[in-house]
């Protein structure tokens, strides 16, 4: 098991989305069962957390970032192998953006 862990700018960017989404809508519910589909995405990286790709830009893929598409949203995250094999946890996967599939993330990560 892995421990699935954002950062603040991770954090930001979600709730960004979740805002827009409520917003563009005008239907609250639509943004809440779209947050329920990241979460329910993200906490699949607890157990699996190479189900990710490698990111297409090769400067991101050398920093060791692997991306979790999420219909039109990218996460953007890494996976850190536990060091200490007597730890109940296998590692710690970090969550540091998630996008819009459609921009060019390579300068927003």
């Amino acid at each position: 098991m892995y421990e699935v862990n954002r950062t603040n700018t991770f954090n930001y960017q979600l709730n960004e989305i979740i805002q827009y989404i409520a917003q563009d809508t005008q239907d609250i519910d639509t943004a809440i069962n779209y947050l329920s589909v990241i979460e329910e995405s993200i906490n699949k990286l607890q157990t699996f957390p190479y189900i990710g790709i490698s990111p297409r830009y090769p400067i991101l893929r050398n920093q060791g970032y692997r991306v979790l598409v999420i219909q039109k949203h990218l996460v953007f995250y890494k996976v850190y192998e536990a060091k200490d094999k007597a730890s109940n946890l296998s590692g710690i996967v970090t969550l540091f953006s998630i996008v819009d599939s459609r921009r060019e993330y390579e300068l927003i990560i």
